[in-house]
């Protein structure tokens, strides 16, 4: 069996079809879908989040990877399909 989920800090900016990257005490996560494309970028310290710098392209449906000091968003959706990479 694997291990049991707990409760963590609500991000500060709601949102859907985000990226994420990181780890479980030094997580990121960028764009989305709220009312509009977002640009906004929030790390996480292991209980709460914070504001990152924000994309310069802003979208949703985009993929992550990397680390909190060194992160990456690839690709999503911003009126089109989108090709960049962050």
């Amino acid at each position: 069996m694997g291990g049991v989920w707990s409760s963590g800090g609500n991000l500060s900016t709601a949102r859907q079809a985000l990226a994420g990257a990181g780890t479980q005490t030094a997580g990121l996560c960028m764009g989305g879908l709220s009312n509009d494309y977002s640009n906004v970028t929030e790390e996480y310290d292991g209980s709460s989040w914070s504001s990152g710098g924000n994309l310069s392209t802003a979208r949703y449906g985009l993929a992550g990877a990397g680390t909190q000091t060194a992160g990456l968003c690839m690709g999503g959706y911003a009126s089109g399909n989108s090709n960049v990479t962050e």
